[in-house]
């Protein structure tokens, strides 16, 4: 501010947090100023101004006695909190249990989620263990073979659709629980929040997104832990190979996430002068026209979503760099449980665990 300590700076503005760090002030009201005078003068001479004061005054203070007030109204409207949020949690003090107002418990609920694919994966690994283990026997007939294995068959798919309604309801709850605080948090907030702060919430990915990524995340750990486990049942020796892979793999995702956090940040800056170019152009748009100057414009909008377009590309990039090298590492385990498959004596590990295992 140094650079202007020497200049007249005319500030035009609503807010009045501001005023009392200026020299003179002019109050306009109905087109007209009606007021003129410092802070100080206007605060106790005139009317209007120190109406505006008061006011802004009172919309800081207004969330104190919500604030105050708040366990009466829960009180008041504890049906409709239950129906929102049903994750509250009570420690008994004598007992040292955790019990809870009616509704299922949050951890419960992710328990059960996170046990359905695991009885999924589980089932898959039974029948497939089932047919390597009964196809070579003589003393099992067929028909048992594939009535057993249609049975475990038909529960995974059960368990399939238990995962997807477990998946289902807990989006709901965080959703219902997020947007009923979201919701309270906005209409308590005070006038200058809004006058500072642009409001706004993608509901779509804690809808959508969370749930999904949170059910594919589970359900890829689950399935790398049951393959290991197939593969290392039959060939123990391959967990040594797959423990280096593992170290392996963790640097390198290490070393991944360090340029993709970077890279990300580098994406959120180059995408704001998009978006904000294009806005303002479109304000702009007579003016520009009227000075025939679109191309120019055009082109400029072009550079700033090329220079994006370049670091999304390095992105992808950082990215299939990411994949290679864990393909890379699941190839080598791959090729070591072959190999020592191949290696071992005759009938030292039946036909159809061999294919079990590198299945």
């Amino acid at each position: 501010m140094s650079a202007l300590a020497n200049k007249t700076v005319i500030l035009v503005t609503h807010p009045i947090e501001f005023l009392s760090e200026v020299d003179h002030i002019l109050v306009v009201e109905g087109r007209q100023v009606t007021q003129s005078g410092t802070y100080k003068q206007l605060l106790t001479s005139g009317a209007a101004f120190e109406e505006l004061v008061v006011a802004h005054r009172n919309a800081m203070t207004v969330s104190d006695p919500l604030s105050r007030n708040e366990d009466e109204r829960q009180i008041g409207n504890e049906d409709n909190v239950e129906e929102t949020n049903q994750s509250y949690f009570s420690k008994e003090n004598n007992e040292g249990e955790i019990s809870m107002i009616p509704g299922a418990q949050l951890t419960e609920e992710e328990e059960k989620d996170v046990a359905t694919p695991a009885g999924f994966y589980g089932l898959q690994a039974a029948a497939s263990y089932w047919l390597a283990y009964t196809i070579q026997s003589p003393k099992i007939s067929i028909v048992t073979i594939v009535s057993i294995y249609t049975l475990i068959s038909t529960t995974s798919a059960f368990f399939i659709y238990l995962r997807s309604l477990f998946v289902t309801l807990l989006g709901l709850r965080a959703s219902k629980a997020f947007f009923s605080s979201f919701t309270n948090s906005i209409f308590n907030a005070p006038m200058l929040f809004f006058d500072s702060t642009p409001a706004s919430s993608d509901f779509s990915v804690l809808d959508f997104d969370i749930p999904f990524a949170y059910a594919f995340a589970t359900a890829g750990t689950i399935e790398t832990v049951v393959t290991i486990g197939v593969m290392a049942s039959v060939t123990w020796q391959v967990l040594i190979v797959g423990i280096f892979a593992t170290i392996a793999s963790k640097y390198v995702q290490g070393y991944y996430q360090a340029s993709a956090r970077e890279l990300m940040r580098i994406n959120g800056t180059t995408k704001a002068p998009i978006m904000n170019y294009a806005s303002e152009t479109a304000l702009g748009v007579a003016t520009i026209r009227a000075f025939n100057v679109s191309d120019m414009f055009f082109q400029n909008y072009l550079k700033f979503v090329d220079k994006d377009a370049k670091v999304f590309l390095f992105s992808n990039a950082a990215l299939e760099w990411l994949v290679l090298r864990t393909e890379t590492l699941q190839n080598i385990t791959l090729f070591t449980a072959a190999a020592l498959l191949v290696s071992f004596p005759k009938d030292y590990v039946a036909p159809g665990f061999v294919g079990l295992s590198l299945s």
